[in-house]
């Protein structure tokens, strides 16, 4: 039995080898053709699904080879080429010493043509998917009417699963920025990096996009045009207008909003109504104007210029005059109370007076 086998081998072997010779023409050299159709040399005929295998040492820079995948029939195997090539892995740009571009070539249904470019892999590693001299490791251009786009999607819903964009250097050391969607658990380790910031994400944080500066010191800065508009600090400070954000939010402008809700730091002037508040007088208050030329207890117009306003303090001690002024509305209205209480009392007694002479004028003088 191991004697039929061995000689069935060697058959096979011979078989292929006459065949390999037959296929091999003086014009194209070391090409191999694997046919799983009817194949005769030379023709056009119906042979479908061939890979073929240049290696054209003739040629004056260097050698030269391409897989060239037909499936349909157009493919001359004399000459290597045919309007039926399908799809096809080239190598372009041969250089001294092996140095060459790697090309891969395709081509839309109905399209009669040769396939073309689609992709390039440069002698420097550097990819270009649209263009044939990506100028950085991978280089997307595609003028197209539609989506021109990169997709990371990762459809599982284990309790690790994630998409990750990472970049930067060291990323073990934290000298990294990254991207991460996380459908799952969060996990602070993937392959080989270790994530120093891993208590960043927790359970409230999945389905969202997580956009992380990784360093001590990185900072995430958003610009347009030539300038930049604003950044968020490795402390959290986010600036708009500035580089130097000095609050967790500074913003060098105006500002447009419909409404703004302040929490406040300091207590609401409610003890100006205590019994105790120590209440000055107007004589007090106008005597403080006179010599300092400002209201008391709030700033004056050289502190506000230098150091700006404190939004919640500010309206707090505006609140405290205006209570102020309350109380002294108050007293007035005590006061003017009072003044027409005598003044209602100097009238009646006046009326009184009045009467008392109108009566002796008219009294009949005796004889």
């Amino acid at each position: 039995m191991k004697k039929i086998m061995f000689m069935i081998q060697i058959v096979v072997m011979c078989t292929l080898g006459l065949q390999a010779q037959t296929h091999t023409t003086a014009s194209i050299e070391n090409d191999l053709y694997v046919n799983y159709g009817p194949f005769v040399s030379g023709s056009t005929g119906d042979g479908k699904g061939n890979l073929v295998l240049f290696g054209d040492g003739s040629n004056g820079s260097g050698w030269q080879s391409s897989i060239k995948w037909s499936g349909l029939d157009g493919f001359s195997s004399s000459t290597g080429t045919g309007t039926r090539i399908n799809a096809e892995i080239t190598i372009d740009n041969v250089g001294s010493y092996g140095k060459a571009d790697m090309v891969f070539k395709t081509k839309g249904t109905g399209d009669d043509g040769l396939p073309t470019e689609k992709m390039r892999i440069l002698q420097n590693g550097n990819v270009g998917i649209g263009t044939t001299q990506p100028a950085v490791a991978l280089e997307i251009n595609k003028d197209v009417n539609g989506t021109t786009g990169a997709y990371l999607i990762n459809p599982n819903t284990g309790s690790n699963s994630r998409t990750v964009i990472l970049l930067g250097g060291d990323f073990t050391g934290g000298d990294y920025g990254y991207l991460a969607h996380y459908a799952g658990g969060y996990a602070p380790t993937w392959g080989n990096y270790s994530l120093p910031n891993s208590t960043l994400l927790t359970g409230n944080d999945l389905g969202g996009l997580n956009i992380i500066a990784g360093n001590a010191q990185g900072k995430l800065v958003f610009g347009t045009g030539s300038s930049e508009r604003m950044r968020i600090t490795s402390t959290g400070n986010v600036g708009v207008g500035t580089t130097a954000p000095d609050a967790k939010l500074t913003v060098k402008g105006k500002i447009h909003a419909e409404e703004v809700k302040v929490d406040l730091s300091v207590p609401a002037p409610d003890y100006v109504f205590k019994e105790d508040y120590d209440l000055r007088t107007l004589e007090e208050t106008q005597q403080y104007i006179k010599e300092y030329g400002h209201l008391p207890n709030i700033p004056s117009a050289e502190e506000m210029e230098r150091d700006g306003l404190k939004l919640g303090l500010m309206n707090m001690k505006l609140l405290e005059k205006i209570e102020e002024l309350m109380l002294y509305t108050i007293h007035q209205e005590a006061k003017l109370v009072q003044q027409k209480k005598i003044n209602q009392n100097l009238e009646a007694r006046l009326l009184k007076l009045e009467q008392l002479i109108t009566n002796y004028e008219t009294k009949p003088t005796e004889e």
